[in-house]
């Protein structure tokens, strides 16, 4: 046995591979939907972005959503918590969108363009839709693991979202 010879472990070793079954996916139900209403919502964020004349900044807020995508198709039992997390942020953050549109709230320069406000109305029922996707294909675990997956979802969301607003995307 010779100590220079290494043995090389594939990173897919590390990684589930989700099993495939005849002519079906093994995936939990309700995870295809979960994806699709989270690029529903990429697409609004990317639609608002040109409409406002502001795609690189929407395009940083898009980077949290693509990850869910991402982490959904691999491990969609964890991932759902994640994904619940930012669509909350989604769905609270048209509800604040929305108060200072109606002067509830005072926001200095709040200019919106006509389309816009129709992919405003749909963020709030596309984030719910997208809330009982998750729930279908949520796993068990601990009340604390899953509060911290919300909440790290919830929180890169946010983050990305106060990110984008740094002056090198407002060009």
């Amino acid at each position: 046995m010779r100590s220079s010879q290494t043995h090389e472990v594939p990173l897919e070793h590390y990684l589930p591979v989700m099993p495939v079954t005849r002519g079906r996916s093994a995936l939990p139900k309700g995870t295809l939907f979960t994806v699709f209403w989270l690029m529903c919502i990429g697409t609004l964020v990317m639609f608002d972005g040109y409409m406002s004349g502001s795609a690189p900044r929407h395009f940083v807020q898009l980077l949290p959503i693509v990850l869910a995508i991402a982490m959904v198709l691999r491990l969609p039992t964890l991932a759902a918590y994640i994904a619940m997390g930012v669509f909350i942020f989604w769905v609270f953050n048209m509800d604040f969108i929305w108060s200072a549109i109606l002067g509830q709230v005072v926001v200095p320069d709040k200019a919106f363009p006509n389309p816009a406000f129709v992919a405003m109305i749909l963020f709030a029922p596309l984030g719910v839709l997208g809330l009982t996707a998750c729930i279908r294909i949520a796993g068990s675990m601990s009340l604390h693991n899953r509060v911290t997956l919300v909440l790290m979802g919830l929180g890169a969301q946010y983050v990305f979202v106060t990110l984008s607003f740094l002056p090198v995307f407002n060009r």
